[in-house]
């Protein structure tokens, strides 16, 4: 298999008719249905022959299935701050950027509260004590950066490339005591918990554990191996419960007619369970590629690892957005899309932290997706996912047979 090289991902999620893309640091607004965030830490070469080998390029993209509220895009800018050399022309004769990742952090509710120490032998640029007229303060609606000027020059003193949530940048508060810098970040979503100052695995499992209220992941794509690492990697970030039912397969198909009717036997009696995440079959046989076999999947957030054979992130948005449209493979019908450029033995976490943060992004839009998922499985799974219809429907002949009563959320 080939190796990871590159160092660019992308993750699409749709809502709203604004979007904004963020690529390698730098942000642009535009005008569609999908917001776009591109990381700087994922990528994976290519292991297929089918597949074209993106020498700097891994695109890994979200693309929600369910229609989602838009996303204000607050203030914008091109550059975020200080991110290591991208940043270093910003300040003409700037010396080297040094950075601390020492920081204390609060989620306030609201806001967000941040202390970033300042290292004591630190001077300003005119010899004195670092106070506030030596400190430049970059906030942007997910990035943060501080500097100081000193004698040596312009340098770094802490920097945050991807916050975990939205922040409203232009009501950022903060001022210099006691060596350290205090700054009160107001949040774009007061609901939303914020586990750690910045967006990355720990972050990420924490916080999308909470926004799953428990319910179920399913794993879904062409290829039986990668679904497994992956879905074992969630499962350990998330500490659910990891299923993989192929000894179970293996010995229930044989009073099946076919591979496919036994996995779906046994997904059906999984969709109950809670706390799961589930790898599926990958290839023919496998239910996920059949369209009439994703009732039970719909109990739960299914994400389709897709082998891509886009060469950018723009690619990789209209490839994501073309499958969920067209509908043309069963996997189209997943809540998330995560598109594979590549696998090794070492992509099963960039690949999980992907899919994670495309989780946040869609429940973060619609943080009632849980409670629907559980009232789609308490309705019996009919295969009337989105758009479900009241107690009493006929999936065979899609009528009311009986009159319907309320079900609560």
């Amino acid at each position: 298999m080939a190796g990871i090289s590159g160092d660019v991902a992308a993750l699409v999620v749709g809502g709203g008719s604004n979007s904004i893309t963020i690529f390698n640091h730098c942000i642009c607004c535009t005008r569609s249905a999908s917001v776009s965030c591109f990381s700087p830490r994922i990528c994976l070469s290519s292991s297929s022959t089918s597949f074209c080998r993106l020498p700097r390029r891994f695109a890994l993209s979200a693309y929600p299935m369910l229609k989602t509220a838009p996303i204000p895009t607050g203030r914008v800018s091109e550059l975020f701050g200080f991110v290591g050399e991208l940043r270093s022309n910003m300040y003409c004769g700037a010396a080297q950027l040094k950075s601390s990742s020492h920081h204390e952090f609060r989620d306030d509710g609201a806001e967000v509260e941040v202390r970033v120490p300042i290292p004591v032998d630190m001077e300003g640029s005119d010899g004195a004590a670092v106070s506030a007229r030596h400190m430049q303060v970059d906030t942007q609606d997910t990035t943060l950066s501080i500097a100081v000027q000193t004698s040596q020059g312009v340098q770094l003193l802490f920097s945050a490339p991807r916050l975990y949530g939205r922040v409203k940048a232009s009501e950022t508060i903060w001022y210099v005591d006691d060596n350290e810098i205090n700054l009160s970040l107001k949040k774009m979503d007061t609901d939303l918990k914020w586990p750690a100052l910045l967006e990355g695995w720990m972050s990420l499992t924490t916080g999308v554990s909470e926004l799953l209220k428990g319910t179920s992941i399913y794993v879904v794509g062409a290829s039986t191996a990668i679904n497994w690492a992956v879905a074992k990697e969630l499962a350990t970030g998330l500490g659910y419960v990891f299923l993989f039912h192929l000894l179970i397969l293996w010995v229930s198909a044989e009073g099946y007619k076919s591979v496919t009717e036994a996995e779906d036997m046994i997904l059906s009696s999984l969709s109950s369970h809670v706390r799961c995440v589930v790898a599926t079959l990958g290839g023919h046989q496998g239910i996920a590629a059949q369209n009439a076999g994703w009732n039970g999947l719909h109990a739960g957030f299914t994400v389709w690892l897709s082998q891509s054979n886009a060469a950018d992130e723009v690619a990789a948005e209209e490839e994501a957005a073309k499958a969920k449209q067209e509908g043309v493979e069963a996997y189209a019908q997943a809540d998330v899309v995560v598109a594979l450029a590549g696998w090794d033995e070492n992509s099963a976490r960039p690949a999980a932290e992907g899919s994670l943060r495309a989780l946040k992004y869609l429940l973060e839009a619609d943080k009632e997706l849980p409670g629907k998922k559980s009232l789609y499985l308490r309705l019996g799974c009919r295969g009337d996912w989105p758009n479900i219809m009241p107690p009493g429907w006929d999936p065979a002949t899609g009528k009311q047979q009986q009159p319907g009563k309320a079900i609560a959320l």
